[in-house]
């Protein structure tokens, strides 16, 4: 069995396809020039519960996979809430 690629956090702008403000990338990939490490305490805060995210989905007019866990549930509102407050013409 081959050895797993060492990976490192780094921060990230929120987005539709990347909801959280932090992608993994290989080690190797990671340019300080460029990236910016993402520490732990850096977690996102976010204390609403599912029933929350349900009704904050459901206003924004989401679909929400069924079976949605609730960090996907969370990415998926947060990436929406984040493009709702980007000017016209960044949308």
């Amino acid at each position: 069995m081959a050895d797993a690629c060492k990976t490192v956090r780094i921060k990230h702008e929120p987005s539709a396809e990347f909801g959280k403000p932090v992608l993994e990338i290989n080690e190797s990939d990671f340019d300080p020039e460029i990236h910016e490490l993402y520490e732990d305490d850096d977690e996102d805060d976010d204390t609403r519960t599912v029933a929350e995210l349900k009704a904050a989905a459901e206003s924004l007019k989401l679909v929400v996979p069924h079976g949605a866990k609730k960090a996907e549930l969370l990415a998926l509102v947060q990436a929406a809430e984040a493009a709702a407050k980007m000017p016209a013409g960044f949308k």
